[in-house]
């Protein structure tokens, strides 16, 4: 995994032992370079892969807890599209998503710039694109999966509780600042809290340095996130019964 061969491992140690991160169990899921962690048309259910079996395998084989508040999910390049992609689709599921140079292409796929299109059209090729949102490309599968759509044509309410994390480059070789970029600005107009970052000069995924340089304020956001669910948790539990309620919609008995 690019994750423990590229010097992801090492930060993550290396904060865990000065406690800047809580003690987790980090795991890192292999969708291989083609599945975007997408239900695809021919590709498979990749999506479900992670929020199905994914999650039951661990909850039923290491002592974690069930609750999705100290739940996380992360990704780069294609793996940051599927972390925001999922965590945009099920925000139940997750108290935290965070990302770096995520692969975020125009709600459109008639939009597209001409970068875009030769990735596309390379990554086609390469990747197999067409298993996933089919050929012709059918546009209703490809905007049920692209987070700008789903910002677009979600309620703030729905996302209340997902806290939202994401950077890129701004000499990305994809031009995937361009698309973070309308992503922040759309959750900005839709009042939808995240926090977002263009780092000036920054390039594209492990190999230029980006990833390693980037990783450890990805991480910090998760601790504090965690940080505080745990805590928020912790004086619940000291409360009368029913007191933890308050603010829900439910009166005090």
């Amino acid at each position: 995994m690019r994750f423990a061969t590229r010097g992801g491992a090492p930060i993550l140690d290396r904060m865990t032992g000065k406690g800047q991160v809580p003690r987790m169990i980090f795991v890192t899921a292999n969708g291989g370079r083609s599945s975007f962690y997408v239900n695809g048309k021919d590709s498979g259910k990749n999506e479900d892969l992670i929020i199905v079996d994914l999650l039951a395998h661990l909850e039923e084989t290491y002592r974690i807890a069930k609750d999705p508040g100290m739940r996380a999910i992360m990704g780069v390049s294609m793996g940051g599209f599927g972390a925001l992609n999922i965590a945009l689709r099920h925000p139940k599921l997750f108290r935290v998503v965070a990302s770096h140079s995520a692969a975020i292409f125009p709600p459109d796929p008639d939009n597209l710039s001409e970068r875009h299109q030769r990735a596309l059209e390379g990554w086609g090729k390469r990747l197999g694109l067409d298993r996933i949102y089919g050929k012709p490309l059918e546009k209703k599968r490809w905007q049920a999966n692209n987070p700008l759509h789903i910002i677009a044509s979600s309620h703030r309410r729905d996302l209340a509780g997902l806290k939202i994390y994401f950077d890129c480059g701004s000499a990305d070789r994809y031009e995937f600042d361009s698309g973070n970029e309308s992503l922040h600005k759309l959750m900005e107009q839709r009042d939808i809290d995240h926090s977002w970052q263009l780092v000036d000069g920054g390039g594209h995924g492990w190999a230029s340095g980006y990833n390693t340089a980037r990783l450890p304020h990805s991480l910090a956001f998760v601790a504090k996130e965690f940080t505080l669910a745990k805590g928020k948790s912790g004086l619940e539990s000291l409360l009368p019964a029913g007191e933890s309620d308050r603010g829900k919609g439910e009166k005090r008995r």
